[in-house]
């Protein structure tokens, strides 16, 4: 039951993104083969005695052990090497940063540029489990039961924060709606109590009426208190 990683590594071209992601406690289950590159070609091995691999984990310490180069079906040695991570190396959460060494048959060393593995922390411990009179255990998995509820409550507040949002949004579109109906209401009113109607056509013009009879001439005259009179005749 193994993993197969491929990893390229180029001696002249050196990349910060070789990461490999593992689970705190794996054991042998994580085979890596590394591909070497000498700016973009394949390294020549043919020299190549042995490959050793340097990890220093978490804590500085530092781990060593041996690469197995790959043949071709002739039996020579490729530019691949395989090596199984042991689970020394899986035992501490935290980055662990390799290298290769290359030894040849004269004593020339060539060390490669550095990759990595990231170990992540497991969800539980079984020691929680298996020790019933060790309380650090129990503490340790209460606080993080403890995280997870209110990582648990926190996304229900905001869940409910957003629905209230939404009944606030809903309410004020409905009394917009209520408000415009009420105005649209009043403008009926006023139209059928205050707006008149358009001017009708002129009505025909009436017969003449009979002339009248001519007027009497007044006669003036002056009377003994000196006021003038007008007498008709």
């Amino acid at each position: 039951m193994e993993i197969p990683y491929t990893l390229i590594i180029d001696l002249a071209r050196p990349l910060k993104s070789n990461t490999i992601l593992i689970s705190e406690g794996d054991a042998r289950s994580r085979r890596l083969y590394i591909v070497l590159m000498n700016n973009g070609k394949k390294l020549d091995m043919k020299d190549v005695q042995t490959v050793t691999i340097k990890g220093v984990k978490a804590d500085d310490t530092i781990l060593f052990g041996d690469c197995t180069i790959v043949t071709d079906a002739e039996g020579q040695p490729t530019n691949t090497v395989t090596y199984v991570l042991p689970s020394a190396l899986a035992d501490l959460p935290g980055r662990t940063t390799y290298t290769l060494t290359l030894n040849s048959e004269t004593a020339e060393l060539i060390t490669t540029p550095e990759f990595y593995t990231q170990t992540n922390r497991q969800l539980y411990d079984e020691d929680d489990y298996l020790s019933e009179s060790d309380l650090s255990g129990f503490r340790d998995y209460m606080n993080r039961s403890l995280a997870a509820a209110t990582a648990a409550e926190h996304a229900k507040a905001q869940a409910q924060t957003s629905e209230t949002a939404a009944g606030v949004s809903a309410s004020h579109a409905q009394a917009s709606e209520t408000a415009a109906k009420q105005y649209e209401e009043l403008i009926e009113e006023q139209i059928r109590n205050h707006i008149k109607g358009p001017v009708g056509p002129q009505g025909e013009k009436g017969e003449t009426g009979p002339a009248g009879a001519d007027g009497k001439t007044p006669a003036f005259s002056i009377n003994s208190a000196g006021h003038l009179i007008a007498t008709f005749e």
